[in-house]
C-alpha cells in the first residue's frame, strides 16, 4: 500500500513538473512573440479610434465628403461650366440640441453622467426613447453587422445599447426579411419586421453554430451590409457563459450559484474531483460538456475572429473590434460607447452620400456639397455626447451591477435597483461567471493560451485586435500559473 501511494505521488509530481514545463514554454513563446510583433509592427496606433474627440478630424471628414474632387473634370470653381456643384440642403428644421455631434466634441468633454436625460415625453416604459425608422426616407441603403461571439454581452451590447445611442432599430440577421420579400408579402414599413432599410444594424453570431438563439446566419440581404462592428470576450469567460445559456434554454432554470472567492474557480486544485458528492447538477453537466466540446468551441472562437477579419480585409475602416471587457469597464466603458456611436454615425454619413448620389444624373461631372442640415436630419435620433455617459450607466453599468449582485446573493446597489430599462435586458448570457463553478483543467488553459498566441501571431498587424487578444492571453496565463502554483 505504501509503495502504491509513493507511485501515485511520483506520478502526480511528474505530471505537475510536466505542466510547469509546458507553462514556461508558453510564457517564453508569448514573450518572444510579443517582442517580435512590437518590433515588426510599424503601423501607427489607430488615431481614428478616438476621432470623435477631435474637432479637426470632423472638419477633415466633412470636407472630404462635401467636395468629391475625384468627380471633378475641371477646376473646383463653382462658376466653371465643366464642373458644376450640386448643393443639397434640407428645409426641415432640426432641433438645435441635435446639432452637436460626437465628431464635434472636444477632448475636454466630461465623460461622466451628471444629469439623466429628460424622458417625460417618452411613451416607453423603460425610460429610453423608442428606436424608430430613420427620419429620411430610403436613408438606410446599407446597414451594419453587429457580430458577437456567444457569451459576449449579446443583446445588452449589440441591441439595447446600439438602439439607445442611435435611436434606430436593430434586427436579427437570421430573421430580417429582404426588401423583395417585404414587397411580396406586402409588409408595411412600420419597423415591425425590422427588415432591409429599417434597421441600422443586424445581430449575428455567424459563423458560430449558436443553438441558444439560432441567430447564427448571415442576412438574406447580406450584400447590403457593408460594415461591421465585432464584440469579443475572453474565451475563458465566454465559453462558460455560452454553456449557461444552453443550460437555461434546455432546463428553463438559471444555473445555480456557489460562493467562491476566485474567478470561475480556476484556482482550486483538482476542482473536478473535489466534493463530487456535493457538486451541483449544472456543474457536473458543465464538466461533461467541457470535456467533449472545449477544443471545438476554441476552434469556433478562432474561426469567428478570422471570418470577420477576412471579410473586410481590403476595407479595414468598415470593420471595428470591441472587447466586452472594455465596453463594461468603469474606466473605458463610456469612451468605448462613444467610439461605437462614432462608427455607427460614420455609416449613416456614408448612407447620406449614397442617397444623394443616387438622385443625381451626371454623376461623373458633378461634385456634391452636402449641407450640414442633411447630416443633422439623418443623425437626429442619435444621442448627444452629453447623453452617452448616462445611457451607458443606465443600460450597461447598472445591468452588470444588478446581475453581479443577484449572483452573489446580495442586494443590488441603489443605482442598479432604481435603474429603468432593465426589463428584457438582463439575461443569463450577459451575466458574469464569477461565483459559478465552471472549472477548467490546466490542459484546457494551456490549449487556450496556445490558440490565443496563434491568433496574435496571425493578426499582429492589426493593432486593436492584437491588443485585445494579448490581454486575454495574459489573463489565461495568469490563471494557469495560479492553478499550478496556488
Amino acid at each position: 500500500m505504501a509503495a502504491s501511494n509513493r507511485t501515485d505521488t511520483d506520478r502526480a509530481s511528474a505530471h505537475k513538473i510536466s505542466l510547469a514545463a509546458t507553462l514556461c514554454a508558453f510564457i517564453i513563446a508569448a514573450t518572444l512573440l510579443l517582442s517580435s510583433a512590437i518590433r515588426n509592427h510599424r503601423a501607427p496606433i489607430e488615431e481614428d479610434d478616438y476621432r470623435f474627440l477631435r474637432i479637426q478630424r470632423h472638419h477633415q471628414q466633412h470636407d472630404a465628403i462635401a467636395i468629391k474632387t475625384a468627380m471633378l473634370q475641371g477646376n473646383n470653381d463653382e462658376s466653371h461650366p465643366s464642373s458644376p456643384i450640386l448643393k443639397i440642403t434640407s428645409n426641415r428644421i432640426v432641433p438645435e440640441r441635435k446639432t452637436r455631434r460626437l465628431q464635434e466634441s472636444s477632448p475636454t468633454t466630461l465623460l461622466k453622467c451628471h444629469n439623466q436625460p429628460n424622458n417625460d415625453n417618452n411613451d416607453n416604459n423603460d425610460g429610453r426613447p423608442k428606436p424608430k425608422l430613420p427620419s429620411l426616407p430610403n436613408l438606410l441603403s446599407t446597414s451594419t453587422y453587429a457580430a458577437s461571439f456567444p457569451g459576449s454581452g449579446n443583446k445588452l451590447l449589440t441591441k439595447h445599447l446600439v438602439e439607445s445611442i442611435s435611436g434606430m432599430l436593430v434586427g436579427d440577421a437570421s430573421a430580417s426579411p429582404s426588401l423583395e420579400r417585404m414587397k411580396v408579402q406586402k409588409m408595411d414599413r412600420t419597423g415591425f419586421a425590422r427588415g432591409q432599410m429599417e434597421v441600422i444594424a443586424l445581430r449575428t453570431y455567424y459563423p458560430h453554430p449558436d443553438v441558444t438563439e439560432g441567430n447564427n446566419l448571415l442576412s438574406a440581404w447580406d450584400d447590403y451590409l457593408t460594415r461591421a462592428f465585432v464584440v469579443l470576450r475572453n474565451p475563458m469567460y465566454a465559453i462558460p457563459v455560452y454553456f449557461d445559456g444552453m443550460y437555461q434554454m434546455k432546463t428553463h432554470n438559471l444555473p445555480s450559484s456557489a460562493s467562491s472567492s476566485s474567478s470561475n474557480n480556476n484556482n482550486d486544485k483538482n476542482n473536478d474531483n473535489s466534493n463530487s458528492e456535493e457538486m451541483d447538477e449544472d456543474t457536473a453537466l458543465w464538466i461533461k460538456w467541457r470535456d467533449d466540446q472545449f477544443s471545438i468551441q476554441l476552434q469556433h472562437y478562432k474561426n469567428f475572429v478570422s471570418y470577420w477579419m477576412e471579410r473586410y480585409a481590403r476595407h479595414d475602416d468598415r470593420r471595428v473590434f470591441f472587447s466586452y471587457e472594455g465596453l463594461i469597464s468603469e474606466d473605458t466603458g463610456v469612451i468605448e460607447t462613444m467610439r461605437l456611436a462614432s462608427f455607427l454615425e460614420g455609416g449613416i454619413r456614408a448612407n447620406v452620400v449614397d442617397m444623394v448620389l443616387k438622385g443625381t444624373e451626371e454623376k461623373d461631372s458633378i461634385a456634391i456639397a452636402i449641407d450640414d442640415s442633411i447630416y443633422a436630419e439623418a443623425l437626429e435620433s442619435f444621442a448627444n455626447v452629453e447623453e452617452v455617459p448616462c445611457m451607458w450607466e443606465d443600460i450597461v453599468r447598472a445591468t452588470v451591477l444588478l446581475s453581479s449582485s443577484s449572483l452573489d446573493g446580495g442586494e443590488a446597489s441603489s443605482s442598479a435597483t432604481t435603474t429603468r430599462g432593465l426589463s428584457g435586458i438582463l439575461e443569463v448570457s450577459q451575466q458574469p461567471t464569477e461565483g459559478r463553478r465552471r472549472p477548467f483543467t490546466p490542459e484546457n488553459l494551456a490549449e487556450m493560451s496556445k490558440l490565443l498566441l496563434e491568433m496574435m501571431d496571425e493578426w499582429n498587424e492589426h493593432q486593436r485586435l492584437f491588443s485585445i487578444l494579448s490581454g486575454y492571453q495574459r489573463e489565461v496565463t495568469d490563471n494557469l500559473k495560479a492553478m499550478l502554483y496556488p
